[in-house]
C-alpha cells in the first residue's frame, strides 16, 4: 500500500474528503518575482557601496555623535504608541492599550521576514480574529488603518511640498556618482512600472472584474467595521496616530544626520522618510531591505546631504529603527502568543 492510497482510506474512514496535495513546484512566476526583487535589493546597496570609498564611510559611521543615535534610537520606539493609537481608532470596539503596544512591537519583528505592509495587515488580522472579531471584520479594520497611513502620508506631502508648509528644498540632479545617478533611473523605472501595472488591473475590465467577484463577499462582510469612519473620536485616533508615526520617524532620522555633524529640517526629513516610505511599500522586499537604504540616501543626497554622509545617516537610520527593535519585537511576539493575543 502507498502513501496516496493509506491517506485515502485514513479520509475514508474518518468521514472525510481525501485533501488534494499541493502541487511540487520547484519555479513558480512569485518565486521569480521574489528572485528579481531581491537581486534588485542586492543591486541598490552594491551600488550606493560601491559609490562611497570605505575607508570614508567607515570614518563616517565612528564619527557619529552618540547622544544623537541615542535620540534617534528613543524617537524610533515611540511609533509603537502612536501606531497602537490608530489601530485602535480603525477597530470596531475598545482594547487594551498594552497589548497593542507588544502587537506592534512584535510587527516589527514579523517585518524582517516579511514585506512590511503585509506583515503589519497580517498581524493585525490575526490579533483581531482571537479577539472574536470575523475574518472579513478584521481584514478590512486592517485595510482601514493602511489606508488611513497612506493618506496621512499624501497629505504630509501635499502639505510640504505644494502648500509650502516648512522649507524644503530638493534637487533631484544632486550627487555627481554615475553608480547613484544610476540606481536613481532604475528606482524612478521600478515605480512608474508598479503604477503602470496598478493602472492596467484597474482599466483591463476582465482583470478588474476578476478582482471585484473574489473581493465582493468580503467587502459586504466587512460594511460593518466601517462605521467607524463615522465616529469623529475614531477618526482622530487614525490620523492623529498616523501623523505622529510619520512625524517621530521623520525626527529620528533628522537626529541621525545630526549625528553626522549636518543639519536637515524636520520638512526635509519628512519628504524624505516619506517617499521612502511610499517606494518601499510597492517592492515586495522583506523590511524594504536594501530599498530603503537605497531610497533613503538618494532623498537625503537630494536635499542637500553630502553622499557618505548620507549613507552613513541611512544605515544608522535603519539600524536603530529596523534591524535593532526586532530584539523586543521578538519578545513581544512570544508574550502575546503565551497569553493567546495570537
Amino acid at each position: 500500500m502507498d502513501v496516496d492510497e493509506l491517506r485515502d482510506r485514513i479520509a475514508e474512514g474518518s468521514g472525510v474528503h481525501s485533501p488534494e496535495l499541493a502541487r511540487l513546484r520547484r519555479v513558480s512566476p512569485a518565486s521569480l518575482v521574489r528572485l528579481a526583487l531581491m537581486t534588485f535589493a542586492a543591486y541598490a546597496i552594491i551600488s550606493l557601496l560601491g559609490g562611497v570609498d570605505p575607508d570614508e564611510l567607515a570614518a563616517t559611521l565612528s564619527g557619529a555623535a552618540l547622544g544623537w543615535v541615542a535620540l534617534a534610537l528613543v524617537m524610533g520606539q515611540l511609533p509603537v504608541l502612536t501606531e497602537a493609537l490608530s489601530t485602535q481608532g480603525a477597530s470596531t470596539r475598545r482594547l487594551a492599550v498594552g497589548p497593542l503596544m507588544a502587537l506592534q512591537a512584535a510587527i516589527g519583528f514579523v517585518k524582517l521576514a516579511v514585506p512590511s505592509t503585509a506583515a503589519r495587515m497580517a498581524m493585525v488580522v490575526r490579533y483581531f480574529q482571537k479577539q472574536g472579531v470575523p475574518p472579513a471584520e478584521a481584514i478590512s479594520i486592517s485595510a482601514i488603518e493602511t489606508f488611513s497611513g497612506f493618506v496621512i502620508q499624501i497629505a504630509v506631502l501635499v502639505m510640504t511640498l505644494v502648500v509650502g508648509v516648512g522649507s524644503v528644498s530638493v534637487d533631484l540632479t544632486a550627487g555627481t556618482n554615475s553608480d547613484t545617478s544610476d540606481l536613481t533611473a532604475v528606482l524612478v523605472i521600478v515605480a512608474v512600472a508598479a503604477l503602470a501595472a496598478v493602472t492596467v488591473v484597474l482599466a483591463w475590465p476582465r482583470l478588474r472584474h476578476r478582482l471585484t467577484d473574489r473581493m465582493g463577499p468580503w467587502l459586504r462582510q466587512a460594511r460593518s467595521s466601517t462605521d467607524v469612519l463615522r465616529s469623529p473620536t475614531r477618526v482622530t485616533e487614525l490620523l492623529v496616530g498616523n501623523l505622529m508615526s510619520q512625524l517621530l520617524f521623520a525626527g529620528a532620522l533628522a537626529a541621525c544626520v545630526r549625528a553626522f555633524g549636518v543639519e536637515v529640517n524636520l520638512a526635509e526629513a519628512v519628504v524624505v522618510y516619506v517617499v521612502a516610505c511610499l517606494f518601499g511599500g510597492v517592492m515586495p522586499v522583506p523590511g524594504g531591505i536594501g530599498v530603503m537604504e537605497a531610497a533613503l540616501t538618494i532623498g537625503l543626497v537630494a536635499v542637500g546631504v553630502d553622499e557618505s554622509v548620507a549613507l552613513g545617516a541611512a544605515i544608522t537610520f535603519r539600524i536603530v529603527t529596523f534591524y535593532i527593535p526586532p530584539i523586543w519585537g521578538w519578545a513581544a511576539f512570544r508574550w502575546l502568543e503565551r497569553n493567546t493575543y495570537l
